[in-house]
């Protein structure tokens, strides 16, 4: 099902005011950018990052993910 016309241009209201919709992500920029780090140099797993910054394994692939999609990803269409 579509969203419609009206919830759409509420959404585009409030990131006008400066108001991202959707979940807060676990993790700060700062957190995920070490953990993402930490990953790809092969220091720790999924399993032990999502330990040590207290979220969990999907937190932990989701972000290396984000750094390691492929360039020809087409990123879902948000409003």
């Amino acid at each position: 099902r579509a969203p419609s016309l009206r919830s759409i241009a509420g959404q585009l209201a409030a990131r006008e005011r400066g108001r991202m919709p959707g979940r807060v992500r676990a993790l700060s920029a700062e957190s995920e950018a070490a953990a993402v780090a930490e990953y790809l140099r092969g220091d720790s797993s999924y399993r032990n990052l999502s330990r040590k910054y207290g979220v969990s394994n999907s937190a932990i692939k989701r972000a290396v993910y984000r750094v390691t999609k492929s360039p020809d990803y087409q990123k879902r269409s948000k409003v």
